[in-house]
């Protein structure tokens, strides 16, 4: 979005989200313009960085692995957005800051997940419990000053989601990788589905989330159905 020569040049720290989000793809060498990008989303992508590291490692190991790191990780996120001509900025269709923010996420957490994916690969794999106990830990964290009653549905929430992933990978035949996406997308992170139409891979309009949220929606009803929340198993 180029400004318009009939107006005011705005001062940088004026300008809008999203339109300089736009400048910044159309001008990758203004320093001016990539400062204020950098004031406004370095920390809300670093503090999205420290987040996803504290969700997919163990507790002791996110510590010390976000301390090493986050730069890299921050600089490897950087190189994801401006890579072949700003490409994924480019493709950035919203028009709030809101959604702004969740794309940028996304982004960001295909950059760690993709690093943990490799930090894996070289390291003695992670056990299934060793996740749980760091995700309880996370969500722990978050709902300690809401009482019982706050814990009590908590269990239930992560029960529910467990039952209902695992009643998405068994029909892998049926169900795509991109509809699992979808799943955590709007049952773990909480997105709409318009802004799961705008996230990067997902390729479907708004009516096209929904549409794949009900035939979700459907199969987890069929698996709570026939395997209950604490009765599956103990």
């Amino acid at each position: 979005m180029s400004p318009d020569p009939g107006q005011p040049i705005l001062p940088v720290r004026d300008v809008g989200a999203v339109e300089l989000f736009a400048r910044c793809t159309q001008n990758m060498d203004d320093s001016a313009l990539w400062s204020e990008f950098m004031r406004r989303y370095a920390p809300r992508i670093k503090g999205i960085i420290k987040g996803t590291l504290r969700q997919l490692l163990p507790a002791d190991s996110s510590l010390s692995l976000g301390a090493m790191h986050e730069n890299d990780l921050f600089q490897s996120t950087v190189v994801r957005l401006v890579e072949n001509g700003c490409a994924l900025m480019k493709r950035f269709s919203g028009s709030r800051e809101s959604e702004l923010l969740v794309y940028l996420a996304v982004i960001t957490r295909s950059v760690v997940r993709d690093w943990v994916r490799h930090y894996r690969a070289q390291k003695r794999p992670l056990s299934e419990s060793q996740l749980l106990d760091a995700r309880r830990e996370v969500r722990s964290d978050s709902t300690s000053t809401r009482g019982e009653c706050a814990l009590e549905r908590e269990l239930l929430v992560r029960e529910v989601r467990r039952l209902s992933l695992r009643a998405i990978e068994t029909q892998a035949g049926e169900f795509s990788r991109r509809d699992k996406l979808i799943f955590e997308l709007y049952f773990s992170q909480g997105l709409t589905p318009r802004q799961i139409a705008l996230c990067e891979g997902i390729g479907l309009s708004k009516p096209g989330v929904e549409k794949a949220l009900q035939r979700l929606k459907e199969l987890v009803r069929s698996a709570m159905d026939t395997n209950p929340p604490f009765e599956a198993t103990t």
